[in-house]
């Protein structure tokens, strides 16, 4: 297919293809808990049958009706699993759980065609993303992310070394000088207050 999507469960990243070019990257994410977990095939695909723009499932009621599952794209109909809008910090009951933006988006590209769809694992620990440490020697940092960095310190007058997105001693240099500048603990590693000084969303 001209389009498709391809979940790595076990790295707890959404690649998005159109002509083999990956469009968007997602990870943050949930997926099906202990119990219920998140189903895993090869060369399935999303029909424009299974999109719903606001959605309610009855099969695990709220306490005031349905459970809402806005923006669901269905991948599993008969065991109403779907992409939709929910936490990416709440398990599912086999759906995948996509923040506001990233289902806004999905649904949008989705849009009435065909789409091909690949959902790998192995199942992971946990069915909540792990928090990413951007740090010199971590080994689950995007490299889009450490780019981002590396630019808004190089912004910030410091040197990074290469903008690569390869985070390297300069790099630890330049986050540990920033942090020292801004009056934050200085352990080279960007978290969530440092990425916030460096203007970076996190």
């Amino acid at each position: 297919m001209q389009r498709s999507i391809f979940v790595d469960l076990a790295k707890f990243r959404i690649d998005i293809f159109e002509y083999d070019a990956v469009v968007r990257t997602i990870t943050n994410f949930a997926i099906g808990r202990q119990g219920h977990r998140t189903p895993m095939f090869e060369d399935g695909s999303i029909s424009p049958t299974k999109r719903c723009r606001d959605y309610v499932s009855h099969s695990y009621p709220k306490p005031h009706g349905g459970a809402k599952m806005p923006f669901a794209l269905f991948f599993k109909q008969d065991e109403a699993c779907a992409f939709h809008e929910g936490s990416a910090a709440v398990p599912s009951h086999g759906c995948i759980h996509l923040e506001p933006p990233d289902a806004r988006w999905l649904f949008a590209w989705a849009g009435s065609a065909p789409i091909g769809l690949t959902i790998r694992g192995p199942y992971p620990a946990s069915s909540v993303p792990p928090q990413r440490l951007y740090r010199f020697g971590a080994g689950n940092m995007l490299v889009a992310v450490v780019r981002q960095i590396q630019q808004a310190l190089a912004a910030a007058g410091l040197d990074p070394g290469q903008i690569d997105g390869e985070f390297r001693d300069k790099t630890d240099e330049a986050v540990r000088a920033f942090q020292a500048r801004h009056g934050l603990v200085e352990d080279g590693i960007v978290g969530r207050d440092t990425a916030t000084a460096l203007g970076i969303a996190w």
